[in-house]
């Protein structure tokens, strides 16, 4: 690709899309079978698990930003169109 639509994809993709940080915890119980020797039992030992991750989401806020600015271009084209041909 050239540099010049390359730098038009990166300005969309900085403009349209958020990269975030996700952090979810999932806590719970896990069980274990212990011998003391003669028998057995079963204890139950709590767990916690932390992921975190990058995911990319979409920005809701620039693109209906960018709808409404393309609306309004629209609309102006149609009605000069309109004022100078008088249809």
């Amino acid at each position: 690709m050239n540099s010049s639509f390359q730098s038009l994809i990166d300005f969309f993709d900085a403009t349209f899309f958020d990269t975030v940080t996700v952090t979810e915890t999932h806590s719970g119980y896990t069980s274990q079978r212990v011998s003391n020797g003669t028998s057995w039992q079963i204890i139950q030992l709590p767990t916690a698990d932390t992921v975190t991750y990058q995911q990319r989401e979409l920005n809701i806020p620039a693109c209906l930003g960018a709808a409404v600015v393309m609306i309004t271009f629209v609309t102006l084209i149609r009605t000069f169109f309109r004022a100078i041909f008088g249809r």
